[in-house]
């Protein structure tokens, strides 16, 4: 699909224009359900903020990794780079 998680965008996508991009805004939001579900070592999906190990979130003065904040999925192999490229949102 060609997609480069977390962010939620494919790779080939127009430059913002400054106006509201609601296309834009609706592939981020349905990707975050992809980040949850079709992660390929993904075993049981937890809330999408786990499923962003790079993610970096800003709080008190401090940066966390997501994984730090919300826990790690359990993952059939937890060493395994994550890639989204053998499951299908909604198989």
């Amino acid at each position: 699909m060609d997609w480069e998680p977390p962010e939620g965008f494919p790779r080939q996508r127009p430059a913002p224009t400054g106006d509201f991009d609601r296309a834009g805004f609706h592939l981020h939001e349905a990707n975050k359900l992809r980040l949850q579900y079709s992660e390929d070592q993904t075993v049981r999906a937890r809330g999408w903020h786990a499923h962003a190990p790079g993610q970096l979130w800003q709080g008190g003065g401090r940066s966390r990794t997501a994984q730090e904040l919300f826990g790690a999925p359990e993952r059939d192999d937890p060493e395994a780079p994550w890639q989204y490229n053998t499951r299908v949102l909604g198989s």
